[in-house]
C-alpha cells in the first residue's frame, strides 16, 4: 500500500513538471474588431495577428491569433494553438487579411481564390499593438492603406 501512494506520488509529480515543459504563459486578452471596405462591412474575411518577438527568448513568443468576419464585418480573434482560447497575446503584432471571393468561389481548376488586397495587408506590414486591457474595435479599412 505505501508503495502504491509512492508510486503515484512520483508519477503525479512527473506529470506536473513535464506538463510546464515547453509552455510559457502567456497573457491572452480578448480582441475583436470589424473589417470594412468604405463604410461596409466585409463578411468572410481571415484576420490573422502574429505576436512578433521583442524578448530575450525569440523562439517562445506565444501563439498567434485568427479570426474570421461574421456578415457584419465584425471578428474575434481565437489561438491558433491546440488550446483554442479565445484572445490574443499581449504586445505588437503583424496583421494578415484574406478575402475569400464569395462570387467566384473557385477557378477553372477548382483551387478556391483569394481576393487580392493591397499588400499593407497580405505582407505583414500592419502592426497592431495589444495592450493589457485587449481591444474592442480593432477596426481596419480596407481602402485605408496603414503602415
Amino acid at each position: 500500500m505505501k508503495r502504491s501512494l509512492n508510486t503515484t506520488i512520483l508519477i503525479a509529480a512527473i506529470g506536473g513538471v513535464t506538463a510546464g515543459c515547453g509552455q510559457a504563459e502567456h497573457s491572452l486578452v480578448p480582441v475583436s474588431g470589424q473589417v470594412t471596405r468604405g463604410s461596409k462591412p466585409v463578411a468572410g474575411a481571415s484576420v490573422t495577428y502574429q505576436p512578433m518577438a521583442e524578448s530575450a527568448d525569440p523562439l517562445n513568443i506565444g501563439p498567434g491569433s485568427f479570426g474570421r468576419t461574421d456578415t457584419g464585418g465584425r471578428y474575434t480573434l481565437r489561438t491558433f494553438d491546440t488550446s483554442d482560447r479565445q484572445g490574443a497575446i499581449v504586445g505588437r503584432h503583424r496583421v494578415t487579411i484574406y478575402l475569400h471571393s464569395q462570387a467566384a468561389a473557385s477557378d477553372a481548376a477548382g483551387k478556391s481564390r483569394v481576393e487580392q488586397l493591397p499588400s499593407a495587408y497580405t505582407d505583414g506590414s500592419l502592426i497592431i499593438d495589444v495592450p493589457t486591457t485587449g481591444l474592442e474595435n480593432a477596426n481596419i479599412d480596407l481602402d485605408r492603406p496603414r503602415h
